[in-house]
């Protein structure tokens, strides 16, 4: 009877502990996830931005040059 209990308990605690490393690994790759997209989108609003400026600088006139 003894041995009963400590196989289920130890079955159980097996059980948490598989259940914990396999939600950390689940964390780690959300966390890979999210700094992705956000390289995503911060390409995406800088590539808005430098469109926003170039536009506004041929609608006032101003003109890039360059330099050697």
């Amino acid at each position: 009877m003894i041995f009963l209990i400590i196989l289920v308990i130890l079955l159980l605690s097996l059980y948490f502990v598989i259940a914990y490393f396999l939600a950390m690994k689940t964390f780690e790759t959300a966390k890979d996830v999210v700094q992705s997209l956000e390289l995503i989108f911060y390409k995406g609003s800088c590539f808005d931005s430098t469109m926003n400026f170039l536009r506004e600088s041929e609608i006032r006139g101003y003109h890039l040059r360059l330099e050697d």
